[in-house]
């Protein structure tokens, strides 16, 4: 089943009723799909629900989870940048294109994670804003 996410802050606004929500990167549907799973709501089937929100301040089980994934895809990087290296040492064209390509699409996905995680960071301590993790 594919489930989509974002992460987004609200910010109470005295004037509205309704608060300004600011929606940060799209966050995909894989890696992070296994790090939310297990605190999605679900049906009685145990299958995750079809939409719903849960709250990703700081401190919270879905922060933790967030900045757990980003540490995993950090490492992943690093990884990455090493086999980058081992392949140009060894003047191996084809090898270093090929892992180049996973190297950009890691990296792609640890600065959307970390631009996630220091907004939340950036926001914690303002009363005026909460943030959620919506998935659809």
């Amino acid at each position: 089943m594919g489930i989509d996410f974002r992460a987004c802050l609200y910010v109470a606004n005295p004037s509205q009723d309704e608060p300004t929500v600011i929606p940060l990167a799209y966050l995909g549907n894989g890696d992070i799909k296994r790090a939310m799973y297990d605190l999605l709501t679900k049906d009685e089937d145990g299958f995750p629900t079809p939409g719903g929100s849960i709250p990703i301040d700081e401190g919270t089980p879905a922060f933790e989870a967030l900045d757990s994934l980003l540490f995993d895809v950090d490492v992943d990087l690093e990884i990455l940048k090493n086999r980058l290296e081992d392949a140009e040492s060894d003047r191996d064209d084809d090898k270093w294109h090929r892992i180049y390509q996973d190297f950009r699409g890691t990296k792609d996905h640890y600065d959307v994670l970390n631009d996630t995680v220091n907004a939340i960071k950036a926001s914690s301590g303002n009363p005026s804003i909460t943030c959620e993790i919506g998935w659809w």
